[in-house]
């Protein structure tokens, strides 16, 4: 069986190194590895630590991150979807993603909004670093708990592409 098994582990390899290949830069990890566990090698290399904000997930991202980045996430917040800010006005996501940096004195902050629209979730994200601020508007598949829980995918998507920028 030798032959066999290196002929096997030969043909896995050339199919990962072809898949890589088409689409590497979306991989983000391999074989046990963890969003939190990605995103927390990223923080870990650069000593910094993130600040959470998020509005209308009800703690999507806290809950995909939380446990794995563990002391590394500085300051959380969760507010509901119909959340406006103090004085009316629209809310400018990339301002709560730098005020969530500050209030935990954070290097990253990550700020999550999500809408309903129809039957999937809007998905608004903001990440302020010290090189400025990154927003990027996204559709998950369907609403409810799974829009939620994709939109916290997509949020975790986006924050370690600008953190491996």
């Amino acid at each position: 069986f030798p032959t066999a098994v290196a002929s096997a582990e030969s043909l896995v390899a050339a199919t990962e190194a072809r898949v890589l290949d088409l689409v590497g830069d979306h991989v983000w990890g391999r074989g046990d590895a963890t969003w939190a566990g990605a995103i927390g090698d990223l923080l870990d290399a650069r000593g910094w630590r993130l600040a959470i904000v998020e509005l209308g997930t009800r703690g999507s991202v806290l809950g995909l991150l939380g446990e794995g980045l563990g002391d590394r996430i500085a300051f959380a917040e969760a507010l509901p979807a119909n959340h406006r800010p103090a004085g009316g006005g629209r809310i400018d996501l990339p301002a709560r993603a730098e005020r969530g940096r500050q209030a935990g004195d954070a290097e990253v902050g990550l700020a999550v909004r999500t809408i309903t629209r129809g039957p999937d979730m809007a998905v608004s994200i903001a990440v302020a670093d010290p090189r400025g601020t990154h927003a990027e508007r996204r559709l998950a598949f369907l609403a409810g708990p799974q829009g939620r829980s994709r939109a916290a995918l997509l949020a975790a998507a986006v924050l370690d592409a600008r953190l491996r920028a």
